[in-house]
C-alpha cells in the first residue's frame, strides 16, 4: 500500500455522496472478468445466501463479446472476446450503482466485507498513484 503522503497534485475525477453512491442508475459500469467472478462465487460460499450470486450478477449486467476500435480515417476494428471460451467464464458489464447495491444486499460475513474494504482502499491508493495516466 503507498502512503498517502507520497501522492500529490491529485485532481478528483469523480465524486458522489453516500446517496449517489447507492443509486443504482449512477456510475460507470463496471467489469468483472472471470477472476473477479470466481472471487464473487468465493465470498457467497461464505454467506448464507444459498442463490447463485454469479448467475445474478451475470443477469444484471452484459456479457462482453468483443471491443470495436475506431482507427483512423474512420475504419472500425472488432476484435472478439475470447475470455469465455478460454477460460469457461465471461467478463460482464455491470452498472457499478447496481453491483455495490447487490453487494450490499447480500449480507456478507464481517470478514469478507473487511476484505473488500481492504481492496477498495488498494484500488484507491493505485488510482491515486496513476492519476497523470487517466487525464
Amino acid at each position: 500500500m503507498i502512503s498517502s503522503n507520497t501522492v500529490s497534485n491529485v485532481k478528483v475525477l469523480e465524486a458522489s455522496t453516500k446517496a449517489s453512491f447507492q443509486n443504482t442508475d449512477s456510475g460507470a459500469a463496471a467489469q468483472l472478468g472471470p477472476n473477479g467472478l470466481r472471487a464473487l462465487n468465493f465470498i457467497s460460499s461464505s454467506s448464507d445466501n444459498d442463490d447463485d450470486v454469479v448467475q445474478k450478477v451475470l443477469d444484471m449486467g452484459g456479457i462482453l463479446e468483443g471491443n470495436v476500435m475506431m482507427m483512423p480515417g474512420g475504419q472500425t476494428m472488432a476484435i472478439p472476446d475470447t475470455v469465455q471460451s478460454d477460460t469457461g467464464m465471461p467478463q460482464v458489464l455491470v452498472r457499478w450503482g447496481m453491483l455495490a447495491s447487490f453487494l450490499v444486499e447480500q449480507q456478507l460475513p464481517e470478514d469478507v466485507v473487511g476484505m473488500l474494504e481492504k481492496i477498495l482502499q488498494d484500488i484507491k491508493a493505485a488510482v491515486m498513484t496513476t492519476h497523470n495516466m487517466l487525464v
